[in-house]
């Protein structure tokens, strides 16, 4: 294709560089955080924290706790269950709201509207729940 020979035509590759043995040796530190930040999004917090205690790095167990609530909540996903996911919108709605909101005129029992202010995400997990429950 022509994008292909594009890139063959613009990009030198140098794989000379990765059959070097010391090629990582004074970014180690760089590539352990790049690993152990994998492994928290993955979820694999057993195997990230022997990782960190091996290699002495300290500083990423204070971000260990957003990973364990996210891999909490896509578990609850894979049960089709969406309350922690409502849980956690609702929590941070404020920071949710920052970076975009949905307004919304809601009718209320006694004939009068009101508009409330709730996140996209927010709003699109109460459609799925409800979508949930109807089927």
């Amino acid at each position: 294709s022509k994008v292909g020979k594009a890139v063959d035509r613009n990009f030198n590759p140098d794989f000379d560089s990765t059959t070097l043995e010391d090629v990582f040796s004074m970014k180690e530190h760089l590539l352990n955080e790049v690993i152990l930040q994998h492994l928290y999004r993955q979820g694999q917090l057993d195997i990230s924290d022997t990782l960190a205690q091996e290699s002495g790095i300290n500083e990423y167990k204070s971000q260990k706790g957003p990973f364990i609530e996210l891999n909490r909540i896509l578990e609850a996903f894979k049960k089709r269950d969406i309350q922690p996911a409502l849980a956690w919108a609702v929590d941070h709605r404020h920071a949710l709201n920052a970076q975009g909101t949905s307004l919304f005129l809601c009718q209320e029992q006694d004939g009068r509207s009101t508009v409330h202010q709730k996140s996209i995400l927010e709003l699109r997990l109460h459609k799925l729940q409800f979508i949930n429950l109807l089927s």
